[in-house]
């Protein structure tokens, strides 16, 4: 399989910083384009690296975005405000991080000559789905902000795609998992952090259902469309999970993979996003079938949490919301 030359926004990010690895190991030249706004010492090993060129800037900045795409044959964007609160925070600045964006970039990409890309949508825009498994043609009903405008997104990109120009979506499920850029504002990563440093697990509601995916496993649903035939991604969409799960079941199961002994304590406070996702299809179509468990990735992050390498878990760098909310503090 002959090498790539693959622009990677966001790539020094959660999913980024372990896709960007992974590239490299296969033999892929990589261009990541990334705000690091969240800091670049967990990209250290790369800086010197020959197949690793960083550029450090704004996705809305259109002079970076064609000097990004130069020579490159293929886009994964992933850069952009990742989650309902942070879109919260600032509408306008989510309308033109999160939708204008990634639009342009598409349109500078297709004149660029870039022969694919690949948008991270999100399986959020399925919304509340009560009957059944959501596949890529139920009908979405988005509940907040940052899923309406990976809708809106979805929607106008697809119409770009043309031959020679593969336009894909895939929608991850919620991830999971360590990353060398770690969070700690997802569910299952949220629980297994509370279990190891608190020692007691809150869970909002409970019986929400929502499906899963280790960041191991996305890595490599990403290199399975970056892999494919242009026939079976080209203008397409894909659901991207492992496995479904209630709120209480992923706690239940944080608690027992990291610290047995640890509470679990429930509030009536309740997200109301609740749906069970079906990703048959990326599996039928591209092969893709998950490598790790979620209780493997949750060992991994045990296997961290006794290292001692994460010393303060609750610092805003492992939430991104909370590091916005601290750096617009300090802007204003």
């Amino acid at each position: 399989m002959s090498s790539k030359r693959i622009l990677v926004t966001g790539g020094g990010g959660y999913v980024g910083s372990r896709l960007i690895r992974s590239l490299l190991g296969r033999g892929d030249k990589t261009v990541i384009l990334d705000l690091m706004l969240f800091g670049e010492d967990h990209l250290a090993d790369l800086i010197q690296n020959p197949n690793v060129k960083i550029i450090r800037g704004d996705i809305r900045n259109d002079v970076l975005l064609k000097k990004a795409l130069k020579d490159v044959d293929m886009v994964v964007h992933l850069a952009g405000l990742s989650n309902d609160p942070q879109c919260e925070l600032d509408p306008r600045q989510s309308w033109q991080v999160n939708l204008e964006a990634p639009i342009l970039l598409a349109e500078l990409a297709r004149e660029a000559g870039v022969g694919r890309f690949i948008y991270a949508c999100s399986t959020s825009v399925y919304g509340k789905f009560d009957t059944g498994e959501a596949t890529e043609d139920t009908p979405v009903k988005p509940l907040s902000l940052y899923a309406e405008l990976k809708v809106a997104v979805e929607s106008v990109i697809l119409k770009r795609n043309r031959e020679h120009f593969d336009v894909v979506s895939l929608r991850p499920a919620t991830l999971c998992g360590y990353s060398p850029r770690m969070r700690f504002d997802l569910a299952l990563n949220t629980f297994a952090k509370q279990a190891w440093f608190d020692g007691e697990i809150t869970v909002h509601g409970g019986s929400q259902m929502r499906p899963c995916l280790t960041v191991d496993n996305m890595v490599h649903a990403y290199e399975c469309v970056l892999d494919a035939d242009s026939k079976d991604v080209a203008g397409c969409v894909y659901n991207v999970t492992q496995d479904n799960y209630t709120v209480m079941e992923l706690a239940y199961l944080a608690r027992d993979t990291v610290r047995p002994e640890a509470r679990i304590r429930v509030t009536d406070h309740v997200d109301p996003r609740s749906y069970r996702v079906n990703s048959s299809r990326i599996r039928e179509k591209l092969g893709f079938e998950p490598k790790q468990t979620l209780t493997e990735a949750l060992l991994e992050l045990r296997k961290v949490f006794e290292s001692g390498e994460i010393t303060d878990p609750d610092a805003p760098i492992y939430r991104n919301v909370a590091l916005m909310k601290e750096i617009t503090t300090e802007q204003g």
